[in-house]
């Protein structure tokens, strides 16, 4: 999770690999993605978790977490919205994991064809604690759950 470099042909080739990524892929790869889409103007702040593969920013998407932005945000705001976000599918994919709805075929991860997601960013969000943690991080101003 959350690689800061492109992960070589013999890691991936050895391990199941997951990566959360500050953008709604395929748009703003690579490092510095949230300064990407602040500078782009964005409208949508998302992460994106993927499967992790040999290319920079590519592999199957397994889930995203996105809100809309406002004019008023600035670039420090953004980060912070990523980062939780990005602790959001962290858990995701821990909980889909440990529920094996999230199951590997080779070394491709895909979501069990029996789980329908809901209106909401994901299932972790049905846990009343789990959402209230996540909540009490949230700035005024910068809520997305």
């Amino acid at each position: 999770m959350f690689y800061s470099r492109l992960v070589t042909a013999p890691l991936v080739g050895q391990h199941r690999l997951l990566n959360i990524h500050p953008s709604l892929l395929p748009g703003f790869k690579g490092i510095g993605a949230v300064e990407q889409a602040h500078g782009f103007g964005a409208r949508f702040l998302g992460a994106t978790l993927h499967v992790a593969d040999e290319q920079m920013d590519h592999g199957r998407t397994v889930a995203q977490a996105s809100c809309p932005t406002r004019p008023d945000w600035s670039l420090e705001d953004w980060q912070h919205v990523a980062f939780l976000q990005k602790t959001a599918l962290l858990l995701l994919a821990i909980e889909l994991t440990s529920l094996r709805l999230l199951r590997w075929e080779g070394a491709d991860a895909k979501l069990d064809p029996g789980w329908v997601s809901g209106d909401r960013l994901n299932p972790m969000l049905t846990d009343p604690a789990l959402l209230a943690g996540l909540r009490q991080h949230q700035r005024p101003g910068l809520e997305f759950l």
